[in-house]
């Protein structure tokens, strides 16, 4: 499948699967991520991270919101990752490297993933149809890139295993400090990742000083400013996830403060 899809009153061809998530794409599709970056991340020559790419969407964003700035966009799913290289290709975006890998807290020569378009994720138990892609973690791959300037911004949208990502990258987030974005699906967590979100929400108010949901609005403030430090904090939001936000929304995730 083929359309045209606009960002930033820009046209970009997208192929991608005939599903319910391409049909859907829109202008607003990710907008206030394409808005966060162009207000907290600099455009000077950095490196993004997008971890979890599916077809390129996102990555399509921050190429486009950062031109200075380069893309490395992981997506571990075959039929997605040749989305995401036509994308880019289809596009002229040289900015934007796709790395074919799932992203984790250890290095695997395979691993188990259920290949859904914009719904895949890690299957631990191998099911018949699952695919075999390696596993890397952020630290272990960015430790082997040579000329490697400084990480900025890590999106992360991994249907569950976000804390996974998380653990991977401790040595990233203390020499680098990036931002990140990073999805909060209650329902994944739980199904997926066998993971209880309030232990996702206390491993990020232990190692991140200041923490934000990503408002819903596409006018204002991108961000509001919310407290995981405490567990009243931590059960406000999982009750703003499951009940007001259908399980799903976006966090930003900082060791400095970021002006509202």
């Amino acid at each position: 499948m083929l359309k045209a899809w606009e960002f930033n009153q820009r046209l970009f061809k997208i192929h991608g699967h005939d599903d319910r998530y391409f049909h859907g794409l829109d202008k607003y599709t990710d907008y206030n991520y394409g808005r966060f970056l162009e207000a907290y991340i600099k455009n000077d020559g950095s490196t993004v991270l997008d971890v979890g790419a599916n077809i390129g969407v996102t990555s399509i964003i921050a190429a486009t919101a950062l031109p200075r700035c380069s893309v490395m966009a992981f997506e571990p799913g075959e039929q997605n990752y040749r989305f995401l290289q036509k994308n880019i290709s289809a596009n002229h975006l040289s900015g934007i490297e796709a790395i074919r890998c799932a992203v984790g807290d250890r290095n695997l020569d395979h691993v188990g993933f259920a290949e859904n378009s914009a719904w895949g994720c890690i299957d631990p138990n191998r099911s018949a149809h699952s695919e075999d892609p390696p596993c890397i973690t952020i630290d272990s791959y960015l430790q082997g890139q040579s000329n490697l300037g400084s990480i900025s911004a890590i999106k992360v949208d991994v249907e569950g295993f976000e804390l996974n990502v998380l653990k991977g990258a401790k040595n990233t987030i203390r020499s680098h400090s990036p931002l990140f974005y990073l999805e909060l699906n209650s329902w994944c967590l739980t199904t997926f990742g066998d993971v209880n979100p309030y232990r996702l929400l206390e491993y990020i108010g232990e190692r991140f000083s200041h923490c934000y949901i990503v408002r819903a609005q596409v006018v204002g403030p991108v961000l509001q400013h919310i407290d995981l430090s405490t567990l009243q904090g931590r059960r406000d939001i999982v009750y703003t996830n499951m009940v007001q936000g259908m399980c799903v929304n976006d966090l930003v995730l900082s060791n400095k403060h970021l002006s509202l």
